[in-house]
């Protein structure tokens, strides 16, 4: 028998939510809408801690990347970085003309990958130049990292 489940918290989002993502810590839910804002949700809490302004064209799955820094993707091929203590980019990446539809770190949190129509766009945490994985025949909607080997990703 299954123990009971408890409730970490919930709010409502501007649209129908498409990801949710959990803080390094456990200590934060980044909800990523299919469009409006992005928002924080602390599980003590009742409202979003913060929120990070939609994208216009929707939105991708968010992930947390690196030193409280939350990537959040965007239907107008750009990728925006901004820090946990705030509302402002810190970082603004255009991948090209194609949807982003996901953002996920690696399991050691050095490298951030993100789907940007048929091409799969690997930064590391100082967002050098990226490797770009071999174009896909068709657009990359998903892809995971191997969870204990940064080195890999499906």
């Amino acid at each position: 028998m299954l123990p009971e489940l408890k409730l970490a918290g919930a709010c409502a989002a501007d649209e129908a939510v498409g990801a949710l993502a959990w803080s390094p810590d456990s200590g934060g839910l980044l909800i990523s809408p299919l469009e409006g804002d992005f928002l924080l949700l602390r599980p003590d809490k009742k409202r979003p801690e913060r929120r990070w302004k939609g994208h216009g064209f929707g939105n991708g799955s968010g992930c947390f990347f690196g030193d409280r820094k939350v990537a959040l993707p965007s239907h107008d091929g750009v990728l925006r970085i901004f820090s946990t203590d705030s509302a402002e980019p810190v970082r603004e990446l255009k991948l090209g003309q194609g949807m982003i539809e996901k953002a996920a770190a690696s399991s050691d949190g050095e490298r951030l990958a993100a789907a940007c129509g048929k091409i799969l766009h690997v930064f590391d945490s100082a967002f050098h130049k990226p490797t770009e994985l071999p174009a896909a025949k068709k657009s990359v909607c998903d892809f995971a990292w191997h969870p204990s080997d940064s080195d890999y990703i499906a």
